[in-house]
């Protein structure tokens, strides 16, 4: 068998194989510089006659990336073996598969030329898929404090694209206008944000899509906030304006004593 590498330096190796079809194989493997490799290996020989030169294709989802025709017709030669840079499939991407396609040129109804006839094709993943490492945590804030949720993400193509969700009363998932990182910050947290739950969905540059699972806001206090109510003397026309503006005053210093006192407990 003779070796070949694409882009590296040639090797050769010498195998006794017998006759038959020709048969598709595709190894990755890691060099000793760490560099990624696939080693595609034509096994068999064809027991037809002429000039056959058996062509290697290989393509990224629908987009052709590579295309290699063989220097010697295959009835002069036990077989092949490249070694191919991953770089040099996926591009700029960290991950992707590609469909190795092992073709003698022959035309389609040309069945005694068709050597690859069967195991002619092969399609090896690299990378990983898109995966969360860290889903988003559910979080308890003080009313008052800005609420943050992070998520992190890996493998797939980057760069990739986010957008946070906040689940609304009817029970739907509504896009967070302008959410659109690995962090949410929910500023200034009221009581309305008490119990709100979110989630983030994240998509890579193939498309492929990962949704987080849900985090919970919750106020520090458990929710139970007191509300402090006062009532005031209402005399139609002849209200005083004193007796409103100190009402409010009242009202106000109250909650203020309350939220003081529950800050000293915790």
């Amino acid at each position: 068998m003779k070796r070949g590498a694409v882009g590296t330096a040639e090797l050769s190796k010498d195998i006794d194989v017998g006759r038959g079809d020709l048969m598709l194989d595709c190894q990755p493997y890691v060099d000793s510089t760490g560099a990624q490799f696939v080693r595609v290996s034509i096994v068999g020989r064809s027991e037809t006659a002429g000039t056959t030169l058996p062509t290697l294709t290989a393509k990224l989802g629908d987009t052709p990336v590579f295309s290699y025709r063989f220097a010697n017709p295959v009835d002069e030669d036990f077989g092949y073996t490249l070694d191919i840079p991953v770089e040099m499939l996926l591009g700029a991407r960290s991950y992707g598969e590609i469909t190795f396609t092992l073709s003698d040129n022959a035309g389609e109804n040309d069945a005694s030329r068709e050597f690859a006839s069967f195991d002619n094709e092969r399609t090896v993943t690299f990378g990983q898929a898109l995966y969360i490492v860290r889903q988003p945590e559910s979080v308890s804030v003080v009313e008052g404090e800005d609420a943050v949720f992070t998520i992190v993400v890996a493998g797939g193509v980057p760069p990739y694209k986010y957008q946070w969700q906040r689940l609304n009363a009817s029970g739907v998932w509504e896009d967070i206008v302008g959410a659109n990182g690995a962090q949410l910050v929910i500023p200034s947290v009221t009581l309305l944000d008490n119990g709100a739950s979110f989630r983030c969905v994240v998509t890579d540059s193939a498309g492929n899509t990962v949704i987080s699972g849900v985090a919970t806001l919750s106020n520090a206090n458990g929710g139970a906030t007191l509300t402090v109510w006062a009532e005031f003397p209402v005399t139609g026309d002849r209200a005083h304006p004193l007796l409103w503006a100190l009402g409010a005053l009242v009202c106000a210093l109250c909650a203020w004593l309350l939220r003081r006192r529950k800050g000293r407990d915790a």
